[in-house]
């Protein structure tokens, strides 16, 4: 089986600094990367250049069958077709209506007729749960609203792999478990590859052990106590992956930063 995502010896450097130093890992078709590491260990980097907003200075990227690494900018607007992208900031158009947010991705880089933009969006927003909300403006909502807005826009574009940038970052803890149970349910349900980058280890936590179904035609989560085998944990030392593993794995790791986090 070929990955999904490939980094193969990758070194990135921002003005002097070299933020990644060779880094290398896979990520497969329904698996979850969750990558750790400490304020500018290179997470969010990672982030960037699988969604090709910077570029390498050495090795390959890969994504699907795409080496995104040498890619023209117009090229990677097509492989940004099966992504969707959550920002840390939500990134969203304060002049534009929550409709318009959401639809925005497929008015300008899809050829689809109105009446299923229309039925995409309504789709979306009712899949966060914010389907009142669609002639707001960005400043008439709260942190959480504005985060489930942006991940509604993320899945209009029906995409194979989903990005996040600090998902729970800045909300209240009650609002930050609403945001992680919604990642879980879209990719359990959906079964789509993603890849999250965070701070928040609480809600990292949640997210490698807690699975979605649908029973009854309503969703569930079920806690796994030895964690789900997809989700795969990185830790970003240093400019380099130090840690490669499942939640199991990751207790009993004999790395300073990780025995730190679990005992927060």
């Amino acid at each position: 089986m070929e990955p999904i995502i490939l980094f193969d010896d990758v070194y990135f450097a921002y003005e002097d600094k070299l933020i990644l130093k060779g880094v290398s890992f896979e990520l497969y078709k329904e698996q979850m990367g969750i990558f750790l590491g400490e304020n500018e260990s290179g997470k969010s980097t990672i982030f960037k250049l699988i969604a090709g907003l910077e570029k390498p200075d050495k090795g390959i990227i890969k994504v699907g069958d795409y080496v995104i690494s040498m890619m023209s900018e117009e090229e990677l607007n097509e492989v940004r077709k099966k992504m969707g992208i959550v920002f840390q900031e939500s990134a969203l158009f304060d002049s534009l209506t929550v409709r318009d947010n959401v639809g925005y991705s497929l008015y300008e880089n899809f050829k689809i007729k109105e009446e299923e933009i229309e039925i995409r969006i309504k789709e979306a927003l009712k899949a966060v749960e914010l389907e009142s909300t669609e002639d707001k403006y960005p400043s008439e909502l709260s942190g959480g609203m504005k985060k489930r807005v942006a991940i509604a826009r993320a899945l209009v574009t029906y995409p194979s792999i989903l990005l996040y940038d600090d998902p729970a970052a800045g909300l209240d803890p009650m609002t930050a478990r609403t945001i992680i149970k919604l990642i879980i349910k879209f990719r359990d349900l959906n079964k789509i590859t993603t890849l999250v980058v965070s701070n928040q280890y609480e809600e990292l936590i949640l997210l490698a052990t807690i699975e979605a179904m649908r029973v009854n035609n309503k969703v569930v989560f079920k806690s796994l106590e030895g964690g789900n085998p997809k989700c795969i944990f990185f830790l970003l030392e240093d400019g380099k992956i130090t840690f490669k593993g499942q939640f199991c794995e990751l207790q009993d790791a004999n790395n300073k930063y990780i025995k730190e986090l679990l005992l927060t």
